[in-house]
């Protein structure tokens, strides 16, 4: 299971407004909803984290290999051991290690079997900040958010418009399992 810290607005209200042409802040609250909202579908399509948060994965009936969900990883901060009946423990830096891959996604490799839940504790995200994504992905965010405006009360609207898809296609990751 994942657990990912509330990540900041990825763009700020200002810029979106400034896009939209509204020229006052009577839209913020609605703006911000449309931001988070725009922002999680982009993530959602891409299969990876725009901004760098804390995520936290339980595993339950861990293996030898653990796949982290959120990526792209930049550091794990804690592997934990919760054996049957005991209490939660760090595994030490000895007993795993973090591979990664060139598209960013991750994985811990249990270097000695253990029973029980294990919790890994890492950052993620593509940048640190909104100034930090490339261009093409802060656009698509904008424009998303700027659909879900136009659209907010449409039945019939499909997800995240071609051009944003387009924008975004270069940095998908597809994942076959």
């Amino acid at each position: 299971m994942l657990t990912l810290e509330t990540a900041v607005l990825p763009v700020p209200i200002v810029e979106l407004r400034t896009y939209l042409r509204i020229e006052t802040d009577a839209e913020d609250a609605l703006l911000a909803g449309l931001i988070r909202a725009a922002a999680s579908q982009v993530e959602t399509w891409l299969g990876r984290l725009l901004l760098e948060r804390t995520a936290t994965e339980r595993f339950a009936d861990p293996g030898e290999t653990l796949r982290l969900t959120a990526g792209p990883v930049a550091a794990v901060s804690a592997v934990t051991l919760t054996p049957p009946g005991g209490e939660p423990a760090p595994l030490a830096e000895a007993d795993w290690r973090l591979v990664q891959r060139r598209d960013g996604a991750a994985e811990i490799q249990l270097l000695r079997g253990v029973e029980g839940e294990v919790r890994v504790t890492y950052r993620a995200g593509m940048a640190a900040d909104w100034n930090g994504l490339p261009e093409e992905l802060r656009l698509a965010v904008m424009r998303a958010a700027g659909h879900l405006h136009a659209h907010r009360d449409a039945a019939e609207d499909a997800g995240l418009p071609g051009a944003v898809r387009q924008l975004l296609a270069p940095w998908r990751r597809l994942r076959l399992n």
